[in-house]
C-alpha cells in the first residue's frame, strides 16, 4: 500500500510537470535543469540515508521521508514563483532520498525476499499505470491540482506506515564507511550491481527511443503510449508470480532466463515494424527486465546482513540509477546513426547481463 501510494504521488504529476514549470515563464533549458536538480538531490542522498535507516530505524526514516515529500508536494502546487517551485521540488527530493532506501530495506527484511520485493515493485508499477492518466485529467482543471492529489496519496501512505512492524536487529550498523567497505568487498554484490546495471541502461533508453522509433514508423502518440502501458501491465501482473517462483528455484538460472527473454524483446523491437509486434516485444521486456530488476534486488537483500540492509539496497539502487545519466546521451548518438540501432545495443547488454549472473556463486544469507 505504501509503495503504491508513494509511486502514485510521484507519477501523478508527470504529465503536467513540464507544462507547470513552463507556466512560470522559464526557458526549456531551465526546465531541464529543474528536473536535474530534483533527481540529483535524491540520488546523492540515498546512499547515506540507507545507512541512517539501518542505524536509527527504517520505519522512522520512511515516515519522515513520506511526510517531507507530501508536505512539499502540497507546497509545489501552491508555489507563486519559479524559485519557490525549485526549492519545494528539491525538498521533495530530500523526502524521496529518505523514503527510498528505508522502504526497500523494510521490504528486504522478510525472509522470502523474492516474493516481498516482487510485490513491492509491482505495487509501484501498478501506480505508474493509473496515476499519469489521472494526473493529466486533473491537470485540465488546474496545473497545480495533481500536486494536491499527490499530497493526498502520500498522506494515505503515511497513515498505512503506522501499521508497519520493523524487525528487531541484534546489533547496530557499523560506521558508514565500514558498512560500505563490507558491501564492496563482496564479489556477489558487485556482480549483482553490474548484472542489473546493464539492463537498467536499456530501460533508461526506452523512454527516448520508443517514441522516436514509433514516430519514425508512423505510429500515433496513443499507440506509442499503449506500448509503454503493455510493458508496465506485464510487469505488474507477472512479477508477483515470479516472486513466488523465486522462493522455490535457484535465483541464478531465473535471472539468466530473464536476461534471455529481455534479449529476445529487444531483438523483436529491432526486427519487427508492426505495432502489434512491437507491443509483444514490449511485453517480453516487461517480463524479462522486470524479473531482472526485482530478483537481482531480492538477491542483494538476501545476502545483506540484517543490520546493513538499508545501505546495501541504497548502494545497489544508486549504482543502477547511474544508467539514467549515461544512456540518454548514448541513445542520442546512436539514433543519429540509425534510428533503431539502440535496440541492438540493448540486446547485447542484456546478453552480457546473463553472462554476469552466471558468474555469481551462491552465498549464505547475510554473510
Amino acid at each position: 500500500m505504501i509503495a503504491f501510494a508513494f509511486s502514485f504521488g510521484s507519477s501523478v504529476v508527470s504529465p503536467i510537470l513540464p507544462l507547470y514549470v513552463e507556466s512560470f515563464g522559464v526557458s526549456l533549458t531551465t526546465v531541464g535543469l529543474f528536473f536535474s536538480a530534483y533527481s540529483t538531490t535524491w540520488s546523492l542522498l540515498q546512499l547515506y540515508t540507507g545507512h541512517l535507516a539501518d542505524r536509527y530505524g527504517r520505519k522512522r526514516l520512511l515516515v519522515i521521508g513520506l511526510l517531507i515529500y507530501g508536505v512539499f508536494a502540497l507546497a509545489c502546487g501552491l508555489a507563486r514563483n519559479f524559485p519557490q517551485l525549485v526549492l519545494f521540488r528539491v525538498l521533495q527530493g530530500v523526502g524521496l532520498g529518505l523514503y527510498g532506501p528505508a522502504g526497500l530495506a523494510l521490504a528486504a527484511e522478510y525472509e522470502e525476499t523474492g516474493r516481498s520485493m516482487a510485490f513491492y515493485r509491482s505495487a509501484q508499477a501498478a501506480a505508474v499505470i493509473v496515476a499519469p492518466a489521472l494526473g493529466g485529467h486533473i491537470g485540465e482543471i488546474g496545473l497545480g491540482y495533481p500536486f494536491f492529489a499527490a499530497a493526498l496519496m502520500i498522506l494515505v501512505g503515511s497513515t498505512a506506515s503506522l501499521f508497519i512492524r520493523e524487525a528487531e536487529r541484534k546489533t547496530r550498523a557499523a560506521t558508514f564507511f565500514g558498512s560500505l567497505r563490507r558491501a564492496l568487498a563482496k564479489r556477489s554484490f558487485l556482480l549483482l550491481c553490474l548484472g542489473a546495471f546493464l539492463p537498467e541502461l536499456c530501460f533508461a533508453g526506452l523512454g527516448i527511443v520508443i517514441p522516436l522509433v514509433g514516430n519514425h514508423r508512423g505510429y500515433s502518440p496513443e499507440v506509442i503510449g499503449l506500448m509503454f502501458s503493455v510493458y508496465f501491465l506485464v510487469f505488474t501482473l507477472l512479477q508477483p508470480l515470479v516472486g513466488v517462483l523465486s522462493e522455490r528455484v535457484d535465483r541464478k538460472p531465473l535471472l539468466v532466463l530473464a536476461s534471455l527473454v529481455a534479449t529476445l524483446g529487444f531483438l523483436g523491437l529491432f526486427a519487427f515494424a508492426k505495432a502489434e509486434e512491437m507491443m509483444l516485444s514490449m511485453g517480453l521486456l516487461g517480463a524479462g527486465l522486470g524479473a531482472i530488476f526485482v530478483q537481482s534486488g531480492a538477491w542483494v537483500a538476501e545476502i545483506a546482513p540484517m543490520e546493513e540492509k538499508g545501505l546495501y539496497m541504497a548502494t545497489f539502487d544508486g549504482v543502477i540509477d547511474l544508467s539514467f545519466i549515461i544512456m540518454p546521451t548514448l541513445v542520442g548518438l546512436l539514433v543519429a546513426q540509425e534510428i533503431d540501432l539502440p535496440f541492438l545495443l540493448c540486446a547485447l547488454l542484456t546478453m552480457m547481463a546473463g553472462g554476469v549472473f552466471l558468474l555469481i556463486r551462491p552465498e549464505r544469507r547475510g554473510s
